[in-house]
């Protein structure tokens, strides 16, 4: 059980993730400041449907990579572990800003060569088809979800599930079972889209013979 300061974002950040954020409120430029100089780490939790803290990711400050004469600052982090919210303060003990009682849960990295081909064979059919470009080539043996969490089409409310499974192969799973609902409506909206390109066009038809 450990006490972080907490930095409350709507975003689901997850374990090995690179996350740049730009710095502009008073009582988290102090947070930055206090974790930075300590070279300790700070959660980032997510809201759930109801808005309740319950789960996040600790965070260690990798950079600060600029700050600007107002205090505002840009930081490079990079996601450690998932925990879950024993406890909140609204304010850390003599800080400004929050922290809380929480759980690391532990991770385990089962993941499956086999199942990062499939599901590295179909995030490039799902760009293919959105005509995306990926960001250099994916190698199935260092692959990792958190790679593209935020890049195959996953809502919030997906990124939270995934973020909840303890292992890779669990996420393997469910990304897996996601870009195979996905591709189809992909496939149809793309469809749907040449069709109404080619209305007005001049076709070439094969006439339909009446017997």
């Amino acid at each position: 059980m450990s006490y972080l300061p907490q930095f409350p974002l709507n975003i689901v950040v997850f374990p090995g993730e690179d996350l740049n954020l730009h710095i502009f409120e008073d009582r988290y430029k102090a947070l930055i400041n206090d974790c930075f100089e300590s070279n300790s780490l700070f959660g980032i939790p997510s809201a759930e449907s109801d808005r309740r803290l319950k789960t996040g990711t600790s965070v260690r400050i990798l950079e600060i990579s600029k700050v600007y004469p107002d205090g505002k600052m840009d930081i490079k982090t990079r996601g450690e572990s998932v925990y879950q919210i024993l406890e909140f303060d609204k304010e850390m003990e003599g800080k400004p800003y929050p922290g809380a009682k929480v759980l690391f849960v532990q991770h385990d990295d089962d993941s499956d060569y086999m199942m990062n081909q499939q599901i590295i064979e179909r995030i490039e059919k799902l760009y293919d088809l959105m005509k995306i470009r990926p960001e250099g080539s994916l190698d199935a043996h260092s692959f990792r979800i958190s790679d593209l969490v935020h890049k195959i089409g996953l809502t919030y409310q997906q990124e939270m599930n995934l973020r909840s499974f303890i292992f890779e192969s669990e996420k393997q799973s469910y990304v897996l079972s996601h870009l195979e609902r996905l591709i189809p409506e992909v496939e149809r909206v793309e469809e749907m889209r040449l069709r109404i390109r080619m209305n007005g066009h001049f076709k070439d038809l094969s006439s339909y013979n009446i017997k």
